[in-house]
């Protein structure tokens, strides 16, 4: 008797130990999605204000209603709160008045997932419209009809003629192409999303969960390095991808649904995860301290190179 009981509060115990693993993997899958859904809410929001903003041909205002338009955080049971426009208050019962479309628009505002205790704040900075451009409206254009890259500097086209630094939960969306000409390095949870193409002439730095989306193609000439990834930061691109030297650590990871070309060479990988949905080249084959899986799905082991269409 005494043996039966010992063994079930041996069996007791090990339930409760699995139980609490399973519950606390959940809340934590939970809160990174919850994290991730914020980010993209609050990146929906800000472009839609980019793009009325750069649109407008006279001045304007912004209600409190219009920022929910696209009703995607009341759906996700977000909540919208200590909205800042142009150093304005705004609320459900007010609007921020007169506001010109020539100047700078700084944009404040915290989105809250209430049932998962989470938070992201956004703090940045819209580009006026210069007075000298046209009244046609920027195009936005959606992935699988990106415009070619070409020398040609385009409307909607975006260039950061220097190095360029992104900080503290900043957020910039391009329209069409990126023309990184300087360094890019992203800290704290940044963010930039580009409409169509993108070329990187400098070394790319990722750093604390920033986030580096392309809906075309990218094409990076220098370095890349991407930092700490643990609650969804990474770089996700939809095109192809060519890179050359590649330094992934602490939990980055790098997804390409087109092809990928690998130029350059690996540096030796601390918790980094690469997942290419096309085909996958190489300068190195195999490249150096990266195992290359042909696989079905995408996993997240260090130093995988994971391919779901590689010919053979």
């Amino acid at each position: 008797m005494i043996e039966l009981l010992a063994a079930l509060a041996i069996s007791t115990l090990l339930i409760g130990i699995v139980y609490g693993v399973f519950t606390y993997s959940v809340q934590s899958n939970n809160k990174t999605q919850s994290h991730i859904n914020l980010r993209q809410e609050a990146n929906l929001i800000i472009t839609e204000m980019r793009k009325r903003h750069q649109e407008a041909t006279a001045n304007y205002e912004i209600c409190y209603d219009e920022l929910l338009a696209n009703e995607l955080p009341s759906k996700q049971g977000l909540l919208l709160e200590k909205v800042s426009i142009g150093k304005t208050t705004v609320n459900q019962t007010t609007c921020k008045e007169e506001i010109d479309p020539s100047q700078a628009l700084p944009v404040q505002f915290t989105l809250t997932d209430q049932q998962n205790h989470n938070q992201f704040t956004i703090d940045t900075v819209i580009e006026g419209r210069r007075m000298n451009e046209s009244s046609v409206s920027v195009p936005i254009v959606k992935p699988g009809v990106c415009l070619p890259n070409s020398s040609e500097i385009k409307e909607g086209d975006k260039v950061y003629s220097s190095d360029t630094e992104l900080k503290n939960r900043e957020v910039d969306s391009v329209a069409q192409n990126l023309y990184a000409k300087g360094t890019l390095t992203m800290k704290n949870g940044s963010m930039i999303t580009v409409g169509c193409n993108a070329i990187f002439e400098k070394t790319v730095t990722m750093h604390n969960d920033s986030t580096l989306l392309v809906n075309g193609n990218a094409t990076f000439k220098d370095k890349v390095e991407i930092k700490n990834g643990k609650n969804g930061g990474g770089m996700l691109i939809k095109g192809d991808a060519y890179f050359e030297d590649l330094d992934l650590k602490n939990d980055a990871k790098l997804e390409v649904r087109g092809n990928a070309h690998f130029n350059g060479e690996f540096i030796k990988p601390d918790k980094g995860s690469i997942c290419v949905k096309g085909q996958a080249t190489f300068k190195n084959n195999p490249p150096t301290y990266y195992e290359v899986k042909n696989v079905t799905s995408c996993g997240n082991s260090n130093g995988i190179i994971y391919v779901l269409n590689q010919k053979k």
